[in-house]
Formats: C-alpha cells, structure tokens, sequence
C-alpha cells in the first residue's frame, strides 16, 4: 500500500484545510517540532480508513475542534497494488463516505465494506477502531509511545498472518479432519458450557435443580431448628418460672429490707446534727470574718492618708515652679512681638521695589518664550509637508494587507486545483531527438521539448509512422476549468492592483509598509514639536501654534541679549525683608507656644492639687469616725473572742461529721431501693412468663403435628440425587474441556514450527543491528527473547531501547511477508526509536531505507536533527 496526499480539514487543531501531498513509495519524514500536529495527521489517517464514517461515539466526537460545530473531513489518495484508489470520508455531522477506484465508485456501508475487504481488516465497534479491528495494517502503524512495544495480534491481524504462513499451518496442525474433531467437540461442549466457561442448558438445568433441591433441604432443617428451638425455649421458661417464684417467697430477702429501713433512720439522724453543726461553723466564721477585713480597711485608710500628704506636699512644690514659669514665658512673648512687628516694616518697604524688577524681568522671559514658540512653528511647518508629501505617496500604493491577503487565497486556490487537475488530467512530456520527423498534436506542429497538461482526448501524429490518441480520466476537464477560472481571476486581481505577480505585490507590500511606519514616525514627531505652552497659553497641537502665533510679531532677540542686574539689589533685599519676617514670625509662634504650655501646666498642677485635698478630708473623716465608733482596744478584745468561738464550733463538726460519715446513707438508700425493684420486677414479670410459655405449649403441638423431622430426611434424599446427576454432567464437560484443550496445546506446540519464516525474515536486521544475536517468537507472534551465542534473554528483561529496535525490527519483518503474498502493507512510525543510542540509531536508520525499497515507509518525528543524515522524501506541514 503507498499513500500519495491526505487532505485535513475540520479536524482537531486543524481547522482549516490541510493538503499533503508528494509521498513517495520509499521513505518519507515528516520533521516537525512539538505542538505542530503530526499526531493528529497519523490519527486523521487512521480515522479516514479504519472508522466508520456513521460512528457517533465518543472518540469520533473528539475529532471535531474545540467548541466548533463543524465536520471533520478526511481524504486520501492510495495505491494497493497497481491500482489507485481516492477516499473522503466526513464524520458527524452529514456523515459521508465516497470510495473510487478501478472497480467503480463505492458510498455509504458498501464503501465501508469494500475498504475492509481491500486492506485486510474487520468492521469496527461501537467505541470505534481497536488494535483487533485495524487488522495487520494496524501493527505496521505505529502512534506515539507505542513503539517500545508490541502486543500480541488481534484476531484480525493474526488470521491474516496464518493466511500468509497457510502453506505450512495446514500440515503441522492435523488438517482437516483435526479441525472437524475440533469442531464437533466444541460442539458438544457448547451443549454444556458457554464459550467463557459458564454452564448452559443441560448442566445449567442441573445446577438450577441442585439449587432448588439445596433451598428445599435447607427450608426443612431450619423448620426442624424451629421445632427443636421452641422446645428448649419452653423448657427455659418454665424453668425461669419455678426460679421467679422461690425468690419472691424468700425470707431473707424480707429481713435484709427491714435492717436497710433502720440503718437509714439513724443516718438521717445523725446527718441532721452534722447540718445543724455546719451552720453554726458558718456563722462563727463569718463574724471572726468581718471583724479581720475591718481592722484592715482601719490600717489601709491610715496607709492611704500618708500617701495622699505626700502626694499634696510634692504638688505645692510644682505649682510655685510653674507659676515661675509662665512669667518667663509672658516676657519673651513680649520681646518676640516687638521684633515681629519691626520686621513687617522692613518688608513692606522693600515689596514695592521688588514688584517694578519683577515685571521687567516677566518681559524679558515672555519674549523669550515667545521666540522659542516661533523656532517650533517654523520646524512643525517643515515636518508638517513632509507628512503630506509621505500620505501623497501612500495613497497611490493600492496593496493593502487586505489585498495580500486576497492575492494569497487566490494563489493557494489555484495550488489546490493544480492539484486536483493534475490527479485527475495528463500530464504529457516528449523531448524529440535533433532530425526527428515533424510531431502534430490535435493537427498542430509542437516544439522539439513539449509539455502539457490536459483533461480531454489528445491526437499526437507522428510523420511517417502514425499517430497516437490520448484519452484522460473522466473528472479531470472540470477540474482544469475550475483551474482555468482561478488562473484568470487572479490575473483581473492582478491588474486590478498594478502589479505583475505576487512577488511584486509583495515588495510593494513592504514598501507600503515602510511609508507607514515613515507616516506614523512623522506624526509623532509633530506632536512632540507642538506642545503645549501654559506661561504663553498656547493649547497642543500645530493648528493652536499657528493660530496663537498668526497675530503676534517674532521678537527680535537683540531685546533680550543682554539681561541687567540692576533690579538684583531690590529684589535681593526683598528675599532678605521676607527671610527676616519669616524668622519673627516662627520665634513668635514658638514664644506663644511656651506660653501656652506653661499656663497649661500651671492649669493641670493646680487641678491636681484638689482631688488630693478631698482625698485627704475624705481619708481623714472616714478615719475619726471607725475610731469614735470601735477603740483599738475594743476592736482586739471583740476579735480574740470571736477566734475562739470559731474554734470551739470547728471542733463541735468534726465530731457529728465523723458520726454522719459512719453512716453511708445513699448506699444504703440505694441498696434498699434495688431491693424493692427486684421484688417489683419479680412481680411484673410473671404473668408475661406464663403467657409465653402457654404460647410456646401451643407451637410446639402445632409443629410437632406436621412431622418436620420426616420432612428433612426426605428433603435431604432428593439433595443427594440432584447432586449426583449435576456431577456426572459437569465430568462430561470436564472431559471435553480437557480433550479441547489437549488438541490446541497439540497445535499451538506445532504451529511454534511455522514460525520460522517470520525468525527467518527478521535475523538479518537482528544481526545488523546486534551482531551474532538472533531472536525466538512465542505461539502469539511476539518477539519471546534474544539469543547472544548459548544466552537467551527474555525481551522483557532488555533495556527499553533494545526492545524497542526489536519491536520496530519484527513490523519490518511482518510487512516483508504480507508484501510477498501479494497484501497490503505500509510502515508509519510516530516518534519512534526514542530510547536508540546514536550508534544503533544510525544503523536502524540504514535498515529503515533499506526496507524502504521494498514498501512505503512515513516516519512522523520532532528530531529534524536526527534524521538528517537519513535520504528520504520531505514532507512539510504549511
């Protein structure tokens, strides 16, 4: 199989149309770097011939671009053997596929059904292509990061591979009659057992039987628990009945409550004296109590009227000191207002003669300012015509990057139809010998080197000899009309903008560009020469410069050369009147401000002298009055007496405490109250024992009429029958299990010897590639191990770099044998031989071109660098 161009288009990243075209049936790259798309163009190709075209499930819906509702459309030219074949398929939305080859023209599920059949691989399912469905073509095309490893083959691939190997799998597996014994073994097993292993009809009837007999036996033995379960419970009950009345009728018990009632008379008694103790405790302590916080509040009120005279003495102290101070502060205030009011003369003096010098001097910068502004006017004016002069010459260059544009799309529509033209046209080339006789086409003499391209019948005449008729494909007239169209749209386009061609429309492109730039940079530097100027109010702008200027006359700067000193004096002595006043002012301000701080301070030390008077008449009245209320000495004589009355109590609770505490009221309360409830409990719970136990007579006379124990030997009996049939049944399928199983073991140990042409293939690349190593396969295709001399390697077991190689080396081997029986075959490889060092890099590169003599070979990578040493067709995505 060689592909020739896909076509993308609607198709993930790949919005717009896509065409690739120009594969060769040798080796081909496509070297681009990350993100660029090469494996969605592999994912587009393998959607294009492996899904079905009506799918909607998930995975074809991911093909569509993110949040377009638009359909992916996929088309590509192939050959599979001498024939060429073209096929469109669009997904989602009016989903289509159209399939044209040699045979005729093919839509619809015929289409899909004629791919399937001309490339070797099966209908896909509901979720879309897998590994199985894509067949041995599907194991050639190798996505990203698959290609370290290589499954086993799906049953589509690998009856494809036993289709090649056919002329020896037919003699090391029995033949036919193997397979007829085969077949009428799993016959009857499919009698008995599903292709899964799970019974069905006859076993699975049995099994049901056995389980119906299991659900009877078990219903009869729990009937009999049953049974068995109320007698022992009746049993239980009357027994718990004759226990219930001997302990109501006990004595002791009777005797045990009538000491509990004493016990707890005399705590209660003895619990009442310890409360009567503790109050009187409680008093004694609450006036020994008062009379201690008294005689301290009496040694804390002398305490704190020491402190308050203290305290006044150091007041007194501040407030002479303060006074002295304000007084101070009252004469420099004085002294600063006096120099204040000075220096306001001397200012007023000297502000006349600094108004006169600074309206001279105001003149003198307003006509400099003045012929400042006319410099920039006369510079704007100039930049100003070179701005028209530049605008001039940009109106007459008519490419745009609209008509760019539009020169563009025209010319990559005529590349398309060029295309599509010449798949569908003749391409005729002759090159005439120099003395060659008189060549004719269509009755016209042609050059001696002739080239054309066209879509209807052609008549070459050859003087002397005869002539030859040409006749294209149908499809192709169209398709040079369509061509025609464009070609002569583009050249209207063309005149239309003055130009010759493209490139030339590009240069003035350019062109166009730099007087664009050239316009805005002029601009920008007329409005940097225009701003705006407050001292003469002249607003931004070439048009307010003009306007403001158009009525005044330009100085002449011999007014302002040389600029007099003679008004420096006043207003020197200006600056120094107003230095001066400054300084008044601030030596005044601060004098006030001392002043102010020092009443301040007078103010806050005389208040504060007040509350610490009345804290002194307070302290000393509350003092006098304790003292003429309760002596020092009456004080001490009432407090020692109220000590030991406090004493005489505390002694008094501890004895009726330890009286009380010989006593434990609550357990005893709560020993007699368990007691109590015991016998109650007693009491309620037997008139509900005998109704249990006349309810459990009844069911056991009800049960035990109906024979449960009959019923469970027989249920039991039924059980082992049932059981015995299921065995026998379930032996049966055993045996043909095991004779199935026997023969494909037989086989699979004989089909390892047809084996042999895919090791055969594959040594010489193994060789080039390892030196004196070959590889072994397994019964399912896959390489199984690497033999180096006497050592053999699981392939598990190798690097991921080596197992790789021998993954990449096994497809080669496969697509070997599929091209020698006359099937399809093509290797795509996306971004493979990652893990290679550079030496084996180098040598799978010269085994990849080698295979590419044979077959079609398409190698999607991001390393343009490693692949360019390889000799091979480039394919570019633009």
């Amino acid at each position: 199989m060689i592909i020739r161009d896909v076509s993308i288009e609607n198709f993930r990243k790949f919005r717009k149309p896509l065409v690739l075209n120009g594969f060769s049936s040798g080796i081909n790259l496509l070297a681009e770097p990350n993100e660029t798309g090469k494996s969605t163009i592999l994912e587009a190709m393998r959607a294009v011939l492996f899904e079905r075209h009506g799918s909607k499930s998930e995975w074809i819906q991911s093909f569509r671009p993110h949040s377009d509702d638009v359909a992916p459309t996929v088309e590509m030219t192939f050959e599979v053997g001498k024939n060429t074949y073209k096929l469109r398929k669009r997904f989602i939305q009016k989903p289509e596929v159209v399939l044209e080859g040699p045979d005729g023209r093919f839509t619809s599920d015929q289409a899909e059904e004629h791919l399937q059949s001309l490339l070797g691989f099966s209908r896909p399912g509901n979720r879309g292509a897998d590994w199985d469905s894509r067949g041995a073509l599907g194991l050639l095309w190798v996505e990203q990061g698959q290609s370290f490893s290589l499954d086993a083959p799906g049953q589509t691939a690998r009856r494809t591979l036993e289709e090649v190997l056919a002329g020896q799998v037919g003699t090391v597996t029995g033949g036919r009659r193997t397979t007829a014994i085969v077949e009428a073994i799993e016959k009857s097993l499919s009698e008995l057992l599903t292709a899964s292993g799970k019974p069905t009809k006859k076993y699975a009837e049995a099994i049901r039987e056995v389980e119906d007999s299991e659900a009877e036996a078990e219903a009869a033995r729990i009937e009999l628990g049953e049974f068995g379960s109320i007698l022992d419970a009746l049993e239980s009950n009357r027994n718990t009945l004759r226990r219930l009345n001997r302990d109501l009728n006990d004595p002791e018990r009777e005797a045990q409550i009538k000491q509990l009632n004493e016990d707890i008379q005399g705590a209660q008694v003895a619990h009442s004296a310890l409360q009567l103790a503790e109050l009187k405790l409680k008093e004694a302590t609450g006036a020994h109590d008062a009379l201690e916080k008294r005689a301290t509040r009496r040694a804390t009120l002398q305490t704190e009227l020491e402190a308050a005279r203290k305290r006044l003495s150091g007041q007194e102290i501040k407030a002479k000191e303060s006074i002295e101070a304000v007084d101070r502060a009252r004469t420099s205030a004085a002294e600063a207002n006096a120099a204040l009011d000075a220096a306001r003369l001397v200012a007023v003096q000297t502000a006349s003669a600094r108004q006169a010098a600074e309206a001279r001097r105001g003149e003198i910068r307003r006509a400099k300012s003045l012929a400042i502004a006319f410099d920039r006017l006369d510079a704007a004016e100039l930049l100003a015509k070179e701005i028209g002069i530049v605008a001039t010459t940009l109106a007459q260059n008519k490419i745009s990057k609209e008509a760019i544009d539009s020169l563009e799309s025209a010319d990559r529509k005529i590349q398309t139809l060029k295309v599509k033209a010449a798949a569908g046209a003749v391409h005729l080339r002759m090159l005439f010998e120099i003395g060659a006789p008189e060549i004719r086409v269509n009755g016209v003499v042609v050059s001696p080197n002739y080239e054309a391209l066209f879509a209807d019948e052609q008549t070459v005449e050859l003087a002397g000899l005869g002539k030859i008729t040409i006749e294209p494909p149908q499809g192709g007239e169209s398709a040079l009309l369509a061509l025609g169209a464009a070609e002569s749209d583009m050249s209207s386009l063309l005149r239309e903008l003055d130009v010759a061609n493209l490139a030339e429309a590009h240069l003035s492109a350019r062109s166009r560009q730099d007087l664009e730039r050239k316009h805005d940079e002029l601009n920008a530097r007329l409005q940097y020469a225009c701003p705006a100027d407050a001292e003469l109010q002249i607003a931004e702008g070439l048009d307010a410069l003009r306007g403001a200027l158009s009525a005044l006359e330009r100085p002449d700067s011999k007014l302002f050369a040389d600029v007099g000193t003679d008004d420096t004096k006043e207003i020197q002595a200006y600056e120094d009147a107003q230095s001066a006043l400054a300084g008044a002012e601030g030596r005044r301000e601060a004098a006030q401000k001392t002043l102010q701080e020092a009443e301040i301070a007078e103010a806050r030390i005389s208040g504060d002298m007040v509350p610490t008077q009345n804290d002194i008449d307070r302290l000393s009245t509350e003092a006098r009055s304790e003292i003429s209320e309760l002596s020092e000495i009456a004080l001490a004589e009432i407090l020692s007496h109220a000590k030991s009355h406090e004493g005489r109590m505390i002694l008094e609770h501890d004895q009726f405490k330890r009286a009380a505490e010989s006593f434990d009221l609550s357990a005893l309360t709560k020993k007699r109250d368990y007691l109590n409830k015991q016998i109650k409990a007693m009491a309620d719970e037997r008139p509900e024992l005998t109704r249990r136990i006349g309810a459990l007579e009844q069911q056991a006379k009800d049960l035990g009429g109906k024979g449960p124990a009959a019923r469970a030997i027989e249920a039991s009996e039924l059980l082992d029958a049932v059981i015995a049939k299921r065995d026998r049944i379930a032996e049966e399928a055993e045996v043909l299990s095991l004779l199935s199983n026997v023969i494909k073991v037989a086989q699979q140990e004989a089909s390892i010897r047809y084996l042999a042409p895919i090791t055969k293939k594959v040594a010489p690349y193994v060789k080039q590639l390892i030196p004196n190593a070959n590889m072994a396969f397994g019964e399912d295709y896959i390489p199984q191990s690497l033999i180096r001399g006497d050592r053999t390697e699981a392939t598990a077991h190798l690097s991921k770099g080596t197992q790789e190689q021998l993954a990449v080396l096994t497809r080669i081997a496969f697509a070997d044998l599929l091209l020698e029986k006359g099937k399809p075959a093509s290797l795509v490889l996306d971004d493979a031989l990652v893990f290679a060092d550079d030496d084996r890099f180098e040598t799978m590169l010269d085994i990849l071109g080698d295979a590419a003599k044979r077959m079609q070979v398409i190698i999607l990578s991001c390393r343009t660098a490693a692949y360019r040493p390889l000799k091979a067709n480039r394919i570019m995505i633009e």
